[in-house]
């Protein structure tokens, strides 16, 4: 490559080098994983050419100009790599921040699934004086129970009513709740 060539493109790579990185530092906490990925490739693509680029500025340089050239690689070998940190860092932290979500969310979806002792179903003999009692109880622990069927609800009212309470219905799927 010749030597106008490789400084025309060094200008390039810097250029994108710097753009990306401005860019970087300005979307930086709003860049969800998937693009702080992307965003990594981009800069590692760039590192390889300013590798690339360099090599090739070492063979074509006379003794005074590789000096100078040595220390602007190393500078922008260090703003890759700080870019390449905080892109490393801001993964880890959302990382973090998800296992901590995902903690909470666990915590809060085992603490509606506790086990509660058996509950006994109230029974009522027919008498009205016990049927408001009776009533909010049983509508408490079945009727409002959505995970039980029109014929689990009637089941359980039936075994609840004392013998001549519940003598004159049957149970069936096509009971009405």
């Amino acid at each position: 490559m010749k030597s106008k060539a490789c400084l025309n493109q060094k200008k390039a790579i810097i250029y994108s080098l710097t753009r990306l990185k401005n860019k970087t530092l300005q979307d930086i906490n709003e860049l969800d994983s998937t693009e702080l990925k992307i965003r990594k490739n981009r800069f590692d693509v760039i590192g390889e050419e300013l590798k690339t680029l360099f090599d090739n500025l070492f063979s074509l340089a006379n003794d005074d100009e590789i000096e100078g050239y040595i220390l602007e690689k190393q500078e922008l070998l260090d703003t890759w790599e700080e870019m390449l940190i905080l892109l490393e860092r801001r993964v880890s932290h959302l990382n973090k921040t998800n296992k901590s979500t995902e903690v909470i969310h666990t915590r809060n979806s085992d603490s509606t699934e506790i086990k509660l002792p058996t509950l006994s179903l109230p029974t009522f003999s027919g008498v009205i004086d016990e049927w408001l009692t009776f009533s909010d109880l049983f509508q408490a622990a079945v009727t409002n129970n959505q995970n039980l069927t029109g014929a689990q609800k009637l089941q359980y009212l039936k075994g609840v009513l004392k013998r001549r309470c519940s003598e004159d219905s049957s149970i069936t799927s096509n009971n009405r709740w």
